[in-house]
């Protein structure tokens, strides 16, 4: 009886992991994709309006900070 407590402890303990494991990962997907688009927005905002280097420099900078 004891045993078998123990072992169905272990179990919630893996899983718990796993689900924490996968929520870093998609965590992490999420954040890629996010920063992947801002930098195709901003390449095409640039490219349409041939806007100054300090523009740019001011959303990595908002990028960066938050």
């Amino acid at each position: 009886m004891f045993q078998f407590s123990g072992g169905n402890r272990e179990n919630k303990r893996n899983k718990t992991t796993k689900c924490y494991l996968s929520f870093k990962l998609k965590t992490v997907v999420w954040y890629w994709k996010f920063l992947f688009i801002i930098i195709m927005i901003r390449g095409v905002i640039s490219s349409m309006f041939q806007l100054p280097m300090t523009f740019e420099l001011w959303i990595y900078r908002i990028l960066i900070n938050s």
